[in-house]
Protein backbone atom coordinates (compact mmCIF):
# COMPACT_ATOMS: atom_id res chain seq x y z
CA UNK A 1 0.00 0.00 0.00
CA UNK A 2 1.10 3.46 -0.47
CA UNK A 3 1.98 5.15 2.25
CA UNK A 4 2.25 8.56 0.50
CA UNK A 5 -0.30 10.91 0.22
CA UNK A 6 0.91 14.22 -2.05
CA UNK A 7 -0.84 17.20 -2.82
CA UNK A 8 2.14 18.37 -4.67
CA UNK A 9 1.58 21.52 -7.16
CA UNK A 10 3.81 22.84 -9.12
CA UNK A 11 5.01 26.83 -8.47
CA UNK A 12 3.33 27.49 -11.70
CA UNK A 13 -0.15 26.49 -10.58
CA UNK A 14 0.38 28.08 -7.00
CA UNK A 15 1.20 31.53 -8.31
CA UNK A 16 -1.96 31.28 -10.48
CA UNK A 17 -4.11 31.34 -7.56
CA UNK A 18 -5.33 34.08 -6.48
CA UNK A 19 -4.35 35.51 -3.37
CA UNK A 20 -7.54 36.02 -1.10
CA UNK A 21 -7.76 32.27 -1.20
CA UNK A 22 -4.09 31.85 -0.91
CA UNK A 23 -1.19 32.26 1.55
CA UNK A 24 1.31 34.52 0.22
CA UNK A 25 4.80 34.26 1.46
CA UNK A 26 6.43 36.75 -0.98
CA UNK A 27 4.50 38.65 -3.69
CA UNK A 28 5.26 41.55 -5.77
CA UNK A 29 8.98 41.85 -4.43
CA UNK A 30 7.97 41.97 -0.69
CA UNK A 31 7.61 40.08 2.38
CA UNK A 32 3.93 38.96 3.15
CA UNK A 33 4.99 36.14 5.78
CA UNK A 34 7.01 35.75 8.60
CA UNK A 35 7.90 32.82 10.84
CA UNK A 36 7.02 31.60 13.90
CA UNK A 37 8.55 28.57 15.43
CA UNK A 38 6.38 27.10 17.80
CA UNK A 39 6.75 26.77 21.43
CA UNK A 40 6.27 23.19 21.67
CA UNK A 41 8.47 22.45 18.73
CA UNK A 42 11.47 20.67 19.26
CA UNK A 43 14.86 22.12 18.88
CA UNK A 44 15.25 21.11 15.10
CA UNK A 45 12.38 23.44 15.01
CA UNK A 46 15.02 26.37 15.00
CA UNK A 47 17.27 24.85 12.27
CA UNK A 48 14.19 24.37 9.84
CA UNK A 49 13.02 27.70 10.47
CA UNK A 50 17.00 28.88 9.29
CA UNK A 51 17.04 26.77 6.78
CA UNK A 52 13.37 27.90 5.43
CA UNK A 53 14.50 31.50 5.90
CA UNK A 54 17.61 31.23 3.63
CA UNK A 55 16.06 29.36 0.89
CA UNK A 56 12.84 31.61 0.41
CA UNK A 57 15.75 34.49 0.38
CA UNK A 58 17.70 32.62 -2.08
CA UNK A 59 14.76 32.15 -4.63
CA UNK A 60 13.22 35.59 -3.89
CA UNK A 61 15.92 37.87 -2.89
CA UNK A 62 13.21 38.38 0.20
CA UNK A 63 14.40 37.88 3.90
CA UNK A 64 11.40 36.60 5.85
CA UNK A 65 10.80 37.86 9.58
CA UNK A 66 11.07 36.19 12.35
CA UNK A 67 8.38 36.35 15.27
CA UNK A 68 7.34 35.22 18.58
CA UNK A 69 3.92 34.89 18.34
CA UNK A 70 0.87 35.74 15.63
CA UNK A 71 1.41 39.57 13.86
CA UNK A 72 -1.63 40.88 12.06
CA UNK A 73 1.22 42.31 9.68
CA UNK A 74 2.11 39.29 8.40
CA UNK A 75 0.89 36.02 7.43
CA UNK A 76 2.08 33.37 9.93
CA UNK A 77 4.59 30.37 8.96
CA UNK A 78 3.84 27.95 12.14
CA UNK A 79 7.38 25.65 12.00
CA UNK A 80 7.26 22.26 14.50
CA UNK A 81 3.93 22.55 15.81
CA UNK A 82 3.07 19.11 17.45
CA UNK A 83 0.81 17.00 15.56
CA UNK A 84 -1.06 13.45 15.58
CA UNK A 85 1.57 11.55 13.33
CA UNK A 86 1.20 8.01 12.42
CA UNK A 87 5.01 7.07 12.21
CA UNK A 88 8.08 8.14 12.77
CA UNK A 89 9.61 11.12 10.59
CA UNK A 90 6.30 11.45 9.12
CA UNK A 91 5.89 15.31 7.76
CA UNK A 92 2.90 17.08 7.02
CA UNK A 93 2.46 20.83 5.12
CA UNK A 94 -0.78 22.33 5.13
CA UNK A 95 -2.61 26.07 5.83
CA UNK A 96 -4.33 25.70 9.27
CA UNK A 97 -7.93 26.79 10.52
CA UNK A 98 -6.57 29.96 11.33
CA UNK A 99 -4.96 30.48 8.39
CA UNK A 100 -1.22 30.17 9.20
CA UNK A 101 1.30 27.29 6.70
CA UNK A 102 2.13 24.41 9.01
CA UNK A 103 5.34 23.53 8.65
CA UNK A 104 6.00 20.47 10.93
CA UNK A 105 7.01 16.36 11.47
CA UNK A 106 7.36 13.79 13.88
CA UNK A 107 10.05 13.76 16.57
CA UNK A 108 13.48 15.44 16.45
CA UNK A 109 14.06 15.44 12.64
CA UNK A 110 10.68 15.81 11.81
CA UNK A 111 10.38 19.98 11.08
CA UNK A 112 13.62 19.59 9.13
CA UNK A 113 12.61 17.03 6.44
CA UNK A 114 9.03 18.96 6.27
CA UNK A 115 10.74 22.04 5.44
CA UNK A 116 13.51 20.22 2.62
CA UNK A 117 10.54 18.25 1.12
CA UNK A 118 8.54 21.50 1.24
CA UNK A 119 10.80 23.37 -0.71
CA UNK A 120 11.36 20.16 -3.32
CA UNK A 121 7.44 21.37 -4.32
CA UNK A 122 8.59 24.60 -5.99
CA UNK A 123 11.91 23.30 -7.77
CA UNK A 124 14.49 23.08 -5.26
CA UNK A 125 16.75 20.35 -6.15
CA UNK A 126 19.62 19.04 -3.75
CA UNK A 127 21.53 16.82 -6.37
CA UNK A 128 24.94 16.35 -3.86
CA UNK A 129 26.49 17.90 -1.03
CA UNK A 130 28.29 20.48 -2.83
CA UNK A 131 25.69 21.47 -6.10
CA UNK A 132 21.61 22.47 -5.71
CA UNK A 133 18.99 23.92 -8.16
CA UNK A 134 17.50 26.85 -6.02
CA UNK A 135 15.18 28.35 -8.64
CA UNK A 136 14.61 32.46 -9.00
CA UNK A 137 10.71 33.11 -8.23
CA UNK A 138 8.75 36.41 -8.22
CA UNK A 139 6.56 35.22 -6.02
CA UNK A 140 5.89 32.26 -3.72
CA UNK A 141 2.35 31.70 -2.91
CA UNK A 142 0.51 28.58 -1.58
CA UNK A 143 -3.10 28.21 -1.84
CA UNK A 144 -5.40 26.86 0.86
CA UNK A 145 -6.27 23.88 0.15
CA UNK A 146 -2.35 22.77 -0.29
CA UNK A 147 -1.31 19.05 1.94
CA UNK A 148 1.84 17.57 1.78
CA UNK A 149 1.69 14.59 3.64
CA UNK A 150 4.45 11.83 3.59
CA UNK A 151 5.89 9.18 5.39
CA UNK A 152 9.21 7.67 4.45
CA UNK A 153 9.46 3.94 3.30
CA UNK A 154 11.84 2.75 5.55
CA UNK A 155 12.32 3.61 9.54
CA UNK A 156 15.70 3.69 8.94
CA UNK A 157 17.60 5.49 5.78
CA UNK A 158 21.13 5.41 5.00
CA UNK A 159 23.80 4.76 2.11
CA UNK A 160 27.21 5.28 1.90
CA UNK A 161 28.62 6.92 -1.68
CA UNK A 162 30.79 9.97 -3.39
CA UNK A 163 27.97 11.97 -1.43
CA UNK A 164 27.30 10.60 1.87
CA UNK A 165 30.32 8.41 2.55
CA UNK A 166 31.90 10.92 5.56
CA UNK A 167 31.12 13.29 8.32
CA UNK A 168 31.93 16.55 7.38
CA UNK A 169 28.83 18.81 7.85
CA UNK A 170 28.04 19.16 4.09
CA UNK A 171 27.93 16.01 3.71
CA UNK A 172 25.58 15.47 6.60
CA UNK A 173 23.41 17.92 6.05
CA UNK A 174 22.54 16.63 2.42
CA UNK A 175 21.82 13.16 4.06
CA UNK A 176 19.24 14.98 5.57
CA UNK A 177 17.58 17.13 2.65
CA UNK A 178 17.64 14.10 1.05
CA UNK A 179 15.24 12.05 4.11
CA UNK A 180 18.53 9.82 5.63
CA UNK A 181 18.57 9.40 9.19
CA UNK A 182 21.67 7.93 10.51
CA UNK A 183 24.08 10.80 10.41
CA UNK A 184 22.63 13.91 11.78
CA UNK A 185 24.14 17.11 12.02
CA UNK A 186 24.32 18.67 15.22
CA UNK A 187 21.16 20.85 15.91
CA UNK A 188 19.05 19.13 12.94
CA UNK A 189 18.27 16.29 15.49
CA UNK A 190 19.22 13.06 16.77
CA UNK A 191 20.29 10.12 14.37
CA UNK A 192 18.18 7.24 14.37
CA UNK A 193 20.85 4.62 14.76
CA UNK A 194 20.65 0.98 13.62
CA UNK A 195 24.00 -0.97 14.03
CA UNK A 196 24.54 -3.68 11.69
CA UNK A 197 28.56 -3.33 11.47
CA UNK A 198 30.94 -5.95 12.14
CA UNK A 199 32.23 -5.84 15.59
CA UNK A 200 33.35 -9.14 17.05
CA UNK A 201 36.91 -9.06 17.68
CA UNK A 202 37.19 -5.37 16.52
CA UNK A 203 34.66 -3.46 19.39
CA UNK A 204 34.15 -6.59 21.37
CA UNK A 205 36.32 -9.19 22.60
CA UNK A 206 39.27 -6.95 20.82
CA UNK A 207 41.76 -9.60 19.81
CA UNK A 208 44.33 -6.75 20.41
CA UNK A 209 43.51 -6.66 23.77
CA UNK A 210 42.79 -10.23 24.87
CA UNK A 211 43.91 -12.73 22.47
CA UNK A 212 47.53 -12.80 24.19
CA UNK A 213 45.98 -13.91 27.70
CA UNK A 214 42.97 -15.93 26.74
CA UNK A 215 43.62 -17.74 22.91
CA UNK A 216 40.83 -19.82 23.87
CA UNK A 217 38.37 -17.03 23.38
CA UNK A 218 39.12 -16.89 19.70
CA UNK A 219 38.53 -19.06 16.56
CA UNK A 220 40.34 -22.77 15.98
CA UNK A 221 41.28 -22.69 12.60
CA UNK A 222 43.05 -25.61 11.01
CA UNK A 223 44.19 -26.79 14.15
CA UNK A 224 45.55 -23.11 15.71
CA UNK A 225 44.04 -20.28 17.86
CA UNK A 226 43.66 -17.00 15.46
CA UNK A 227 42.31 -13.84 16.42
CA UNK A 228 39.96 -13.74 13.06
CA UNK A 229 36.70 -14.81 15.09
CA UNK A 230 35.76 -15.52 18.71
CA UNK A 231 35.07 -19.00 19.45
CA UNK A 232 31.33 -18.78 19.93
CA UNK A 233 31.14 -21.79 22.08
CA UNK A 234 33.40 -20.79 24.65
CA UNK A 235 31.19 -19.65 27.76
CA UNK A 236 33.78 -17.25 28.95
CA UNK A 237 34.04 -15.58 26.05
CA UNK A 238 30.54 -15.19 25.88
CA UNK A 239 30.30 -14.39 29.59
CA UNK A 240 32.86 -11.42 28.73
CA UNK A 241 30.83 -10.39 25.74
CA UNK A 242 27.69 -9.47 28.23
CA UNK A 243 29.55 -8.11 30.27
CA UNK A 244 31.50 -5.64 27.46
CA UNK A 245 27.41 -5.02 25.93
CA UNK A 246 26.17 -4.54 29.32
CA UNK A 247 28.77 -1.62 30.14
CA UNK A 248 28.32 0.47 26.67
CA UNK A 249 24.52 0.57 27.54
CA UNK A 250 25.19 1.43 31.41
CA UNK A 251 27.55 3.98 29.90
CA UNK A 252 25.43 5.11 26.49
CA UNK A 253 21.65 5.37 27.56
CA UNK A 254 20.93 6.44 24.56
CA UNK A 255 22.22 2.80 23.19
CA UNK A 256 18.96 1.00 21.67
CA UNK A 257 20.97 -0.91 18.69
CA UNK A 258 24.24 -3.73 19.31
CA UNK A 259 25.61 -5.14 16.58
CA UNK A 260 27.17 -8.61 17.29
CA UNK A 261 28.37 -9.33 13.36
CA UNK A 262 31.05 -11.33 12.86
CA UNK A 263 34.26 -9.81 11.58
CA UNK A 264 34.36 -9.52 7.71
CA UNK A 265 36.15 -12.61 7.18
CA UNK A 266 35.37 -16.73 6.46
CA UNK A 267 37.62 -18.06 9.19
CA UNK A 268 35.43 -19.28 11.45
CA UNK A 269 35.83 -21.65 14.61
CA UNK A 270 35.58 -25.15 14.67
CA UNK A 271 36.76 -26.34 17.75
CA UNK A 272 34.75 -29.37 18.85
CA UNK A 273 31.75 -27.34 20.57
CA UNK A 274 31.49 -25.23 17.51
CA UNK A 275 30.63 -27.82 15.68
CA UNK A 276 28.03 -29.06 18.08
CA UNK A 277 26.83 -25.62 17.61
CA UNK A 278 26.40 -26.05 13.61
CA UNK A 279 24.96 -29.41 13.74
CA UNK A 280 22.09 -28.00 15.02
CA UNK A 281 20.88 -26.68 12.01
CA UNK A 282 21.84 -26.42 8.36
CA UNK A 283 22.27 -22.75 7.81
CA UNK A 284 26.39 -22.56 7.99
CA UNK A 285 28.18 -20.27 9.88
CA UNK A 286 24.47 -18.34 11.07
CA UNK A 287 24.36 -20.91 13.80
CA UNK A 288 27.33 -19.84 15.43
CA UNK A 289 26.78 -15.83 15.05
CA UNK A 290 23.15 -16.41 15.99
CA UNK A 291 24.15 -18.58 19.04
CA UNK A 292 26.20 -15.43 20.31
CA UNK A 293 23.31 -13.03 19.24
CA UNK A 294 20.61 -15.65 21.28
CA UNK A 295 22.33 -15.18 24.32
CA UNK A 296 23.24 -11.73 24.40
CA UNK A 297 19.83 -11.15 23.81
CA UNK A 298 18.46 -12.84 26.41
CA UNK A 299 20.97 -11.61 29.31
CA UNK A 300 20.29 -7.93 28.56
CA UNK A 301 15.90 -8.35 27.16
CA UNK A 302 15.17 -7.65 31.00
CA UNK A 303 17.00 -4.43 32.27
CA UNK A 304 17.06 -3.04 28.98
CA UNK A 305 13.81 -4.05 27.05
CA UNK A 306 14.72 -1.11 24.36
CA UNK A 307 17.75 -2.30 23.14
CA UNK A 308 17.80 -4.21 19.85
CA UNK A 309 20.84 -7.07 18.85
CA UNK A 310 21.44 -7.59 15.15
CA UNK A 311 22.95 -10.08 12.97
CA UNK A 312 24.40 -9.81 9.80
CA UNK A 313 23.34 -12.81 7.17
CA UNK A 314 26.37 -12.19 4.81
CA UNK A 315 28.78 -14.53 3.02
CA UNK A 316 28.56 -18.07 5.15
CA UNK A 317 26.00 -16.15 6.85
CA UNK A 318 23.70 -16.36 4.04
CA UNK A 319 21.62 -19.02 5.19
CA UNK A 320 18.51 -18.90 7.49
CA UNK A 321 18.16 -21.03 10.22
CA UNK A 322 15.25 -23.59 10.01
CA UNK A 323 15.35 -25.03 13.84
CA UNK A 324 16.91 -22.71 15.67
CA UNK A 325 14.87 -20.03 17.35
CA UNK A 326 15.71 -15.59 16.94
CA UNK A 327 14.84 -14.04 19.99
CA UNK A 328 12.05 -11.40 19.66
CA UNK A 329 14.88 -8.95 20.92
CA UNK A 330 16.94 -10.06 17.74
CA UNK A 331 17.42 -7.58 14.63
CA UNK A 332 19.11 -8.87 10.79
CA UNK A 333 20.64 -7.03 8.84
CA UNK A 334 20.20 -8.55 5.42
CA UNK A 335 23.40 -8.36 2.54
CA UNK A 336 22.77 -11.14 0.30
CA UNK A 337 25.14 -11.52 -2.80
CA UNK A 338 23.42 -11.86 -5.97
CA UNK A 339 24.21 -11.13 -10.10
CA UNK A 340 23.59 -7.04 -9.29
CA UNK A 341 22.89 -6.99 -13.39
CA UNK A 342 19.18 -7.63 -12.48
CA UNK A 343 16.48 -6.81 -9.89
CA UNK A 344 16.45 -8.66 -6.93
CA UNK A 345 13.38 -10.60 -8.20
CA UNK A 346 14.83 -11.71 -10.86
CA UNK A 347 17.32 -13.95 -8.27
CA UNK A 348 15.89 -17.12 -7.13
CA UNK A 349 18.69 -17.78 -4.13
CA UNK A 350 18.23 -14.21 -3.30
CA UNK A 351 14.14 -14.75 -2.96
CA UNK A 352 14.82 -18.00 -1.46
CA UNK A 353 16.73 -16.64 1.27
CA UNK A 354 15.09 -13.30 2.01
CA UNK A 355 11.81 -15.66 2.22
CA UNK A 356 13.34 -17.24 5.13
CA UNK A 357 14.80 -14.74 6.92
CA UNK A 358 11.67 -13.27 7.11
CA UNK A 359 9.83 -16.10 8.44
CA UNK A 360 12.79 -16.57 11.18
CA UNK A 361 13.07 -13.23 11.85
CA UNK A 362 9.49 -11.88 11.48
CA UNK A 363 10.95 -9.24 9.05
CA UNK A 364 12.67 -7.28 11.42
CA UNK A 365 15.34 -7.15 9.23
CA UNK A 366 17.22 -4.28 7.73
CA UNK A 367 18.58 -4.45 4.15
CA UNK A 368 22.22 -3.88 3.35
CA UNK A 369 22.32 -3.31 -1.03
CA UNK A 370 25.35 -2.87 -3.14
CA UNK A 371 25.84 -0.77 -6.16
CA UNK A 372 29.29 -0.84 -6.99
CA UNK A 373 32.14 -2.67 -8.01
CA UNK A 374 34.84 -2.30 -5.33
CA UNK A 375 37.47 -2.60 -7.72
CA UNK A 376 36.97 -0.58 -10.51
CA UNK A 377 34.36 2.25 -9.57
CA UNK A 378 34.48 4.01 -13.13
CA UNK A 379 33.63 0.67 -15.41
CA UNK A 380 30.57 1.11 -17.46
CA UNK A 381 27.71 -0.31 -14.78
CA UNK A 382 24.34 1.28 -15.39
CA UNK A 383 23.13 -0.48 -11.98
CA UNK A 384 21.16 2.08 -10.75
CA UNK A 385 18.32 1.44 -13.11
CA UNK A 386 17.92 -1.57 -10.46
CA UNK A 387 17.74 0.66 -7.69
CA UNK A 388 13.88 1.44 -7.52
CA UNK A 389 12.32 -1.97 -8.43
CA UNK A 390 14.62 -3.14 -5.65
CA UNK A 391 13.56 -0.81 -2.92
CA UNK A 392 10.16 -1.34 -3.75
CA UNK A 393 10.57 -4.98 -2.82
CA UNK A 394 12.12 -4.50 -0.28
CA UNK A 395 9.07 -2.18 0.89
CA UNK A 396 6.32 -4.77 -0.05
CA UNK A 397 8.24 -7.22 2.51
CA UNK A 398 7.65 -4.92 5.44
CA UNK A 399 11.16 -4.10 6.18
CA UNK A 400 12.47 -1.88 8.78
CA UNK A 401 15.14 -0.07 7.33
CA UNK A 402 17.86 0.09 3.78
CA UNK A 403 21.23 1.41 3.03
CA UNK A 404 23.58 0.49 0.66
CA UNK A 405 27.31 0.93 -0.26
CA UNK A 406 27.21 2.57 -3.76
CA UNK A 407 29.99 3.91 -5.69
CA UNK A 408 32.46 6.04 -4.03
CA UNK A 409 35.05 8.31 -4.86
CA UNK A 410 35.27 11.71 -7.06
CA UNK A 411 35.25 10.12 -10.68
CA UNK A 412 33.03 7.33 -9.88
CA UNK A 413 31.09 6.88 -12.86
CA UNK A 414 27.68 8.51 -12.57
CA UNK A 415 28.38 8.23 -8.79
CA UNK A 416 26.58 11.04 -7.56
CA UNK A 417 23.16 9.99 -9.71
CA UNK A 418 23.11 7.18 -8.24
CA UNK A 419 23.49 8.60 -5.39
CA UNK A 420 20.93 10.55 -5.50
CA UNK A 421 18.42 8.53 -6.52
CA UNK A 422 19.10 5.81 -4.46
CA UNK A 423 18.11 8.52 -1.42
CA UNK A 424 15.11 9.56 -3.09
CA UNK A 425 13.63 6.31 -3.63
CA UNK A 426 14.61 5.17 0.40
CA UNK A 427 12.44 7.91 1.27
CA UNK A 428 9.51 7.33 -1.62
CA UNK A 429 9.54 4.12 -3.46
CA UNK A 430 7.07 5.47 -5.94
CA UNK A 431 9.83 7.74 -7.55
CA UNK A 432 10.04 7.91 -11.51
CA UNK A 433 13.90 6.69 -12.03
CA UNK A 434 14.03 7.79 -15.57
CA UNK A 435 12.85 11.39 -14.39
CA UNK A 436 14.88 11.36 -11.79
CA UNK A 437 17.81 10.56 -14.33
CA UNK A 438 16.63 13.26 -17.14
CA UNK A 439 16.25 15.66 -14.21
CA UNK A 440 20.01 15.00 -12.67
CA UNK A 441 21.48 15.12 -16.11
CA UNK A 442 19.98 18.48 -17.12
CA UNK A 443 21.00 19.82 -13.93
CA UNK A 444 24.11 19.06 -13.77
CA UNK A 445 25.57 18.55 -17.38
CA UNK A 446 24.38 22.02 -18.82
CA UNK A 447 24.52 22.12 -22.52
CA UNK A 448 26.09 18.55 -22.85
CA UNK A 449 23.10 17.04 -21.37
CA UNK A 450 21.89 15.93 -24.55
CA UNK A 451 25.33 13.64 -24.90
CA UNK A 452 25.64 12.79 -21.56
CA UNK A 453 22.02 11.13 -21.75
CA UNK A 454 23.18 9.28 -24.90
CA UNK A 455 25.95 8.08 -22.79
CA UNK A 456 23.61 6.69 -20.10
CA UNK A 457 21.43 4.96 -22.25
CA UNK A 458 23.98 3.51 -24.52
CA UNK A 459 24.92 1.64 -20.82
CA UNK A 460 22.03 0.75 -20.29
CA UNK A 461 20.51 -0.61 -23.47
CA UNK A 462 23.50 -2.37 -23.68
CA UNK A 463 23.37 -4.10 -20.30
CA UNK A 464 19.67 -4.90 -21.41
CA UNK A 465 20.02 -6.37 -23.92
CA UNK A 466 23.40 -8.42 -23.01
CA UNK A 467 23.40 -12.47 -23.21
CA UNK A 468 24.60 -13.06 -19.75
CA UNK A 469 25.65 -10.18 -18.16
CA UNK A 470 27.47 -10.40 -14.59
CA UNK A 471 28.13 -7.42 -11.92
CA UNK A 472 29.24 -8.72 -8.43
CA UNK A 473 30.57 -6.66 -5.47
CA UNK A 474 34.48 -7.74 -6.65
CA UNK A 475 34.24 -7.93 -10.42
CA UNK A 476 31.81 -8.21 -13.59
CA UNK A 477 31.90 -9.27 -17.18
CA UNK A 478 31.16 -5.82 -18.49
CA UNK A 479 33.84 -6.33 -21.12
CA UNK A 480 31.97 -9.02 -22.81
CA UNK A 481 28.57 -6.62 -23.46
CA UNK A 482 30.24 -2.88 -23.59
CA UNK A 483 32.00 -3.42 -27.00
CA UNK A 484 34.88 -1.58 -28.30
CA UNK A 485 32.38 0.65 -30.73
CA UNK A 486 30.67 1.22 -27.79
CA UNK A 487 33.92 2.91 -25.90
CA UNK A 488 34.23 5.00 -29.12
CA UNK A 489 30.91 6.21 -28.94
CA UNK A 490 31.34 6.85 -25.21
CA UNK A 491 34.65 9.16 -25.93
CA UNK A 492 32.81 10.81 -29.20
CA UNK A 493 29.81 12.21 -26.53
CA UNK A 494 31.71 12.42 -23.81
CA UNK A 495 33.95 15.01 -25.34
CA UNK A 496 30.79 16.61 -27.51
CA UNK A 497 30.10 17.35 -24.17
CA UNK A 498 33.01 18.69 -23.23
CA UNK A 499 32.97 21.03 -25.66
CA UNK A 500 29.55 22.09 -25.76
CA UNK A 501 29.69 22.99 -21.67
CA UNK A 502 33.03 25.31 -22.67
CA UNK A 503 32.22 28.33 -20.45
CA UNK A 504 30.34 26.95 -17.98
CA UNK A 505 33.32 26.10 -15.22
CA UNK A 506 30.82 23.09 -13.35
CA UNK A 507 28.80 21.65 -15.96
CA UNK A 508 32.29 21.34 -17.66
CA UNK A 509 34.31 19.57 -14.64
CA UNK A 510 30.76 16.90 -14.11
CA UNK A 511 31.46 16.11 -18.23
CA UNK A 512 35.35 15.69 -17.17
CA UNK A 513 34.83 13.24 -14.56
CA UNK A 514 32.84 11.15 -17.06
CA UNK A 515 35.70 11.32 -19.20
CA UNK A 516 37.99 9.96 -16.71
CA UNK A 517 35.92 6.75 -16.21
CA UNK A 518 35.82 7.01 -20.43
CA UNK A 519 39.70 6.99 -20.67
CA UNK A 520 40.34 4.47 -17.43
CA UNK A 521 37.94 1.88 -19.86
CA UNK A 522 40.77 2.31 -23.14
CA UNK A 523 43.56 1.97 -20.69
CA UNK A 524 42.56 -1.34 -19.04
CA UNK A 525 41.20 -2.78 -22.12
CA UNK A 526 43.85 -1.37 -24.92
CA UNK A 527 45.25 -4.83 -25.83
CA UNK A 528 42.23 -6.86 -25.10
CA UNK A 529 39.72 -5.31 -27.10
CA UNK A 530 42.75 -4.26 -29.67
CA UNK A 531 41.99 -0.73 -29.43
CA UNK A 532 45.24 -0.09 -31.46
CA UNK A 533 43.90 -2.13 -34.53
CA UNK A 534 40.58 -0.52 -34.50
CA UNK A 535 41.52 3.05 -34.04
CA UNK A 536 41.92 3.51 -38.31
CA UNK A 537 38.31 2.59 -38.81
CA UNK A 538 37.04 4.56 -35.83
CA UNK A 539 34.92 8.03 -36.49
CA UNK A 540 36.50 10.25 -33.47
CA UNK A 541 35.72 13.66 -33.04
CA UNK A 542 38.71 13.68 -30.55
CA UNK A 543 41.93 11.84 -32.08
CA UNK A 544 43.02 9.30 -29.42
CA UNK A 545 46.79 8.92 -30.81
CA UNK A 546 47.76 5.94 -28.08
CA UNK A 547 47.34 4.58 -24.77
CA UNK A 548 50.59 6.61 -22.97
CA UNK A 549 48.79 9.62 -24.37
CA UNK A 550 45.79 8.86 -22.64
CA UNK A 551 47.50 7.99 -19.85
CA UNK A 552 49.27 11.36 -19.66
CA UNK A 553 45.75 13.20 -20.43
CA UNK A 554 45.00 11.18 -17.45
CA UNK A 555 47.37 12.45 -15.13
CA UNK A 556 46.84 15.90 -16.05
CA UNK A 557 43.07 15.40 -14.67
CA UNK A 558 43.80 13.73 -12.08
CA UNK A 559 46.48 16.12 -11.05
CA UNK A 560 43.80 19.04 -11.64
CA UNK A 561 41.88 17.56 -9.15
CA UNK A 562 44.95 16.42 -7.17
CA UNK A 563 44.22 12.69 -7.21
CA UNK A 564 40.94 12.07 -5.65
CA UNK A 565 41.15 8.82 -3.03
CA UNK A 566 39.23 5.96 -4.83
CA UNK A 567 39.92 4.18 -8.18
CA UNK A 568 38.76 1.27 -6.53
CA UNK A 569 38.17 0.68 -2.54
CA UNK A 570 41.77 -0.14 -2.55
CA UNK A 571 43.48 1.68 -4.26
CA UNK A 572 43.82 5.65 -4.95
CA UNK A 573 43.84 7.51 -7.91
CA UNK A 574 47.80 8.49 -7.16
CA UNK A 575 48.65 4.88 -6.53
CA UNK A 576 47.07 3.79 -9.79
CA UNK A 577 48.33 6.59 -11.62
CA UNK A 578 52.06 6.01 -10.36
CA UNK A 579 51.88 2.40 -11.83
CA UNK A 580 50.13 3.27 -15.12
CA UNK A 581 52.91 6.35 -15.68
CA UNK A 582 55.69 3.73 -14.96
CA UNK A 583 54.00 0.63 -17.32
CA UNK A 584 52.72 3.16 -20.19
CA UNK A 585 55.82 5.13 -20.59
CA UNK A 586 56.07 4.12 -24.24
CA UNK A 587 54.24 1.53 -26.61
Amino acid sequence: MNRFVFGLLCAAAMLAVPSVRALDIVTGGRARAAVLVDPQATASAEKAAEEFIAYVEQMTGQKLARIDRPDTAWRTIRIGAPGKFTRSDEIVVFVNRRGELEITGEGTRGPVYAVYKFLETFGVRYWSPWRETVPELKSITVPNSFKLNQVPAFESRNGWSVSDCGYDKSIGVWKMKMGQNAHVPKGFGTPHVVNISETMTRKYLKADKYFAEHPEWYALVGGERKPTQICQSNPEAIEALIAEVRAELVANSNCTSISLASDDNDKFCRCDGCRKILAQDDCGDTALELHVANQVARAIARDYPRAKVSILAYWTKERPPRKMKIEPNVEVGMALGRNYAFPVTQSRDWMEKADGWARAADSRIYIWDYYANFRNFHEPRPDAINIVPNVRHYHSRGFLGASAQLSIGTFSLFGEMKAYLWSQAIWNPQVDADKIFDEFITANYGKGAGQVRQYWDLMVDALKKAEAPSMGNYGSNYEQWFTPEMMFTSWNLVNEALRLTEGDPLANRQCEYLLVAVINDFVLRWDKAEIGKRLKDAELAVPIVSRPALVRQLDEICRKYRYPSYWSEQIGWDIRMNDWREKYKEE
